[in-house]
């Protein structure tokens, strides 16, 4: 008997357990209903009609003829209503168009940090070729022409500088006249 009261508080506390987990999941769920877009609101499970087995390459026939059964086999469940499989496709196809976004949204990320990184680089050549002091002197002017030539956004203006390759820009004094009033 006393084995029977622990089994059945064992069986309880994992039934609550469970519950909490699946309260949980549709919380999350209700939350990242209102980041879905329109189309996935209005089509929330894809549908494997718009795929054309005949577009897609595959390394034999037999494995085209697979795929195309398991195609039709979809369309005839889907037709005759949603089972547990159809259910985990759609879950799983919503999963790798969530992973695949978030992948290139991580390659975007690093495209645009490398890009960022450039443009500091350039400002930084910008800002250190219209400053004037004397460790900037001392360097190759970024903004310096010449023979038609911009040194600002090379990489290799500095390594030709340190080569000799590269003049030091010299500063002259110009005079400024102030009118009094």
């Amino acid at each position: 008997m006393l084995d029977l009261v622990g089994n059945a508080e064992d069986c309880k506390r994992q039934l609550k357990d469970q519950l909490d987990r699946e309260e949980r999941i549709l919380k999350l769920a209700e939350l990242c209903r209102k980041f879905e877009t329109e189309r996935e609101k209005v089509l929330p499970f894809y549908s494997n009609a718009d795929i054309n087995v005949d577009e897609i390459e595959f390394e034999n026939e037999e494995l085209r003829e697979e795929v195309r059964d398991v195609l039709v086999q979809q369309k005839t469940n889907a037709a005759s209503g949603c089972d547990e499989s159809t259910y985990l496709d759609t879950f799983f196809k919503k999963y790798n168009k969530i992973h695949l976004d978030t992948l290139a949204i991580e390659q975007e990320q690093k495209r645009l940090e490398t890009e960022n990184h450039q443009l500091r680089d350039i400002l930084g050549q910008f800002i250190d070729g219209v400053t004037l002091s004397p460790e900037i002197l001392a360097k190759p002017n970024p903004l310096l022409i010449v023979n038609g030539r911009v040194n600002l956004n090379q990489m290799g203006a500095r390594r030709a500088a340190g080569a000799g390759l590269l003049g030091k820009p010299v500063v002259q004094e110009a005079q400024i006249k102030f009118k009094s009033p």
